[in-house]
């Protein structure tokens, strides 16, 4: 199990539906920004997630998304 820090926004879904005419495009471009981070990291180490959508991706606050859900990953092989 690994604990993570509370994700005030809930899922990217969540800010999504509620706030997305208050967002401008820097913070729709820095939250594609950190889920391609994401992705890149999840890579690098020569894994899959296989389960990526907006319920998966979590945010702090209106900008910095994380990819969640650990279970799915799979190795790349």
């Amino acid at each position: 199990m690994m604990v993570m820090q509370y994700a005030k926004q809930r899922s990217l879904r969540k800010l999504l539906d509620n706030r997305y005419k208050d967002l401008s495009w820097r913070h729709k471009i820095l939250n594609l920004y950190y889920i391609t981070e994401g992705l890149v990291a999840i890579h690098e180490a020569n894994l899959v997630h296989k389960d990526i959508h907006f319920g998966n991706i979590v945010n702090n606050n209106t900008y910095s998304s994380f990819i969640t859900d650990f279970g799915l990953y799979r190795p790349v092989f």
